[in-house]
């Protein structure tokens, strides 16, 4: 398996995660602060629309890659 799906498949599994320890310990490991985690107040609205909309059509997400070979 090549490294992009190695990471994606890392990504679908963390989105799953819904321990906050084990989110604090995975930012620790990777050296992120709290300053890494501020979102400008005027986009919380819409990364949670996003991901909610994410959230209840994931049929119809996209990889990347596969979309720009097309083109």
């Amino acid at each position: 398996m090549n490294l992009e799906k190695r990471k994606y498949k890392i990504i679908e599994k963390l989105m799953e995660v819904n321990d906050e320890v084990t989110i604090y310990n995975l930012s620790k490991i990777l050296n992120l602060t709290e300053n890494d985690f501020s979102i400008p107040e005027h986009h919380i609205e819409i990364i949670d629309a996003r991901l909610d909309s994410y959230s209840k059509n994931t049929s119809q997400i996209f990889e990347w890659n596969d979309l720009k070979n097309q083109w």
